[in-house]
Parts: structure tokens; C-alpha cells; sequence
């Protein structure tokens, strides 16, 4: 889909978490797979259904109508909501708000690749980080004396700052220019993402008789 400002709306007939649903349905998966591969985002919010009506003296309820739109106007769009009483269908009317300016927030890369290992030179990254190993003593012997968990997430971070050094020396980064802005991401939920990444690994680094108070920390 490319840079195309799209939004997309309509009766899915679909169940999903996603956009308010309590279960999620086979259709359901293959709608959120489908605006996945499209690069679309759910605007869908709240607790209100989208579908209510009566039959039989039962009132019948579910969150089946979607709005969705491209990546790049998730910051022009806002104040999404269900209202009834405007439409005399079953389906309650939706209404949302479009800016003609983009909220502030940040810029991040599409992907996660900094390097252009296709033009790498290998010969000199292999010495490059030998060098450094030696350097800094990463080696079986300081493994060896390894005893708890921070140690080993410090020896592992001194690895992976080796590998990021010799990366910048070596290999050519990658020249991509692009990037999207998300109004809804901030510096708070950067740090707070770094702490969940820290967090999961010290679980996963753990021994089995004390994971569970890992865990519990």
C-alpha cells in the first residue's frame, strides 16, 4: 500500500479482541491478518457495540462494524466513537474526527535493520571482535565464573555492545529514510518498553528453582 492515506470502513461481520469483541472468531483472525499485511491500523475504541438490537424481547449485541486506516493518518484522526440513535439500521452509527495537522509525536524507523550485512567485510569484522573479546576478557573462563543474574546480564550486555562496535566499524549501514510517526508513542513508553525487555529476560535467564521468583518480582 505504499505511503496511501486510506480509511476503510464497514460491517465486518467479524469477532475479535482487537476492536471490543470478547472471543475472537475465524473471521475475525482473518480480518486482523488481513489489515496486518495491509499496514492498516483499528481505530476502534470504548465498550460500546457497534451492532444492538431487539428480537424476540432479547437485546442482542456485538462489535462487528470496523474502521481502519493507513499508518499514516493514525495521527490526523481522533475522537472515534459508537453513537446511537442516528441511524434506524440495527447498526449504531460511527463517528470519528479528521485534523488537518498531525499530532506531534515520534519518529521511528519501518524497520529494525541498521546494518547492510550484504556488503559486509567479514575477514575484518571476525578480527574486529576478536579483538574486543580479547579486550575485555569475554572468553569461557569469565563465563565460567558467572554465579548470578546479574552478572550474566552484564557479561551478555558487554557482548552485544562488542558485536554493535564492530558492527559500526565494519559493516555500512543501511540507507533508509523511512520512517513513521506515531502521535500515541512518547519517550515514557520508550523506557517503559526497555524495562519489560529487561524484566523478560531476566525470567528467561533464570534457573528453574528460582523463576518462580523472578517471576513474582
Amino acid at each position: 500500500m505504499g505511503h496511501l492515506n486510506i480509511i476503510v470502513g464497514g460491517d465486518a461481520n467479524a469477532k475479535s479482541t482487537w476492536w471490543g469483541s470478547s472471543i475472537i472468531d475465524s473471521r475475525g483472525e482473518e480480518v486482523a491478518g488481513s489489515f496486518e499485511d495491509m499496514g492498516l491500523q483499528v481505530l476502534n475504541t470504548g465498550n460500546t457495540p457497534t451492532f444492538d438490537t431487539i428480537r424476540g424481547g432479547k437485546q442482542f449485541t456485538s462489535f462487528v462494524d470496523l474502521t481502519a486506516c493507513s499508518e499514516g493518518l493514525l495521527g490526523l484522526i481522533e475522537d472515534w466513537r459508537v453513537e446511537s440513535g442516528i441511524t434506524s439500521s440495527d447498526h449504531n452509527g460511527i463517528v470519528f474526527k479528521i485534523k488537518l495537522e498531525k499530532s506531534k509525536g515520534i519518529n521511528i524507523n519501518r524497520q529494525t535493520r541498521i546494518f547492510n550485512t550484504k556488503k559486509a567485510n567479514w575477514s575484518q569484522f571476525r578480527e574486529k571482535l576478536a579483538q574486543l573479546e580479547e579486550e575485555h576478557q569475554i572468553n569461557i573462563i569469565e563465563i565460567n565464573k558467572i554465579n548470578n543474574i546479574t552478572s550474566l546480564d552484564q557479561f551478555i550486555q558487554n557482548y552485544i555492545n562488542n558485536i554493535i562496535k564492530t558492527s559500526r566499524d565494519t559493516i555500512p549501514k543501511i540507507k533508509n529514510s523511512s520512517v513513521v510517526n506515531l502521535p500515541w508513542w512518547s519517550t515514557e513508553l520508550v523506557e517503559m518498553k526497555k524495562e519489560v525487555n529487561t524484566r523478560k529476560h531476566r525470567i528467561r535467564c533464570a534457573a528453574p528453582i528460582r523463576r518462580q521468583k523472578v517471576v513474582d518480582e
